[in-house]
């Protein structure tokens, strides 16, 4: 007696099953991830690159020490950083010309001269504020802060025809808990504008000697 076997449907082994599982939960995840990028705004993508990068730096960091001298890496603490100047260069790789300094009070104070990296006017030099303040989420990743809050110092923006003089300049704060939920996209841009401080002020004008 013949007995015939069909193998149009052949029977579905577990490891199948399981693998096709893995493959659909996979392939929502990666769907997932897509639309969470999608809503992420133009400050927020920054912040994330900015974050990114800082990782990066300090796994290269960590694999050239161990590599050149493993006791020493172990042995030896690691010397401070100099925050000021790795946010002044996290600035520059935005275009942005500003310095950097750490206050008493432990806030992040950055100043930014209203021109570019190559010594070009800005034509709306607040709007970079925006820039400025996604930068520095990378900094407690190479050793700095996380700091109490983060206030960037630009000229003052001009309102409807009327011009701002050069004395002129916007203080923008941000309580660094609100930054780091922007910069994670637990808020949008609309909620960090709500939080955050501004003040105009007019600084000293320098007077040269005759």
């Amino acid at each position: 007696m013949r007995t015939s076997i069909s193998l149009a449907n052949p029977p579905r082994s577990p490891d199948c099953n399981l693998r096709e599982g893995k493959l659909s939960s996979y392939n929502e995840s990666i769907a997932a991830m897509r639309n969470i990028a999608k809503r992420l705004t133009h400050g927020q993508k920054i912040a994330l690159a900015a974050l990114l990068i800082a990782n990066v730096v300090v796994l290269i960091l960590a694999y050239s020490l161990l590599q050149g001298n493993p006791s020493a890496a172990v042995e030896t603490p690691a010397p401070a950083p100099d925050c000021g100047a790795l946010a002044a260069h996290f600035l520059a790789q935005k275009s942005i010309a500003g310095s950097a300094s750490i206050g008493s009070d432990n806030t992040l104070r950055l100043h930014l001269t209203g021109l570019d990296a190559n010594g070009q006017t800005l034509p709306q030099a607040s709007d970079i504020a925006w820039d400025a303040l996604a930068s520095t989420l990378a900094l407690p990743g190479l050793g700095c802060g996380p700091y109490s809050r983060v206030q960037v110092d630009v000229p003052a923006p001009e309102i409807g025809e009327a011009k701002a003089n050069a004395e002129t300049r916007l203080l923008v704060t941000a309580e660094w808990l609100d930054l780091r939920a922007w910069g994670y996209g637990e808020i949008d841009d609309g909620a960090l504008a709500q939080h955050l401080e501004t003040t105009l002020y007019t600084q000293p004008k320098t007077t040269k000697d005759k």
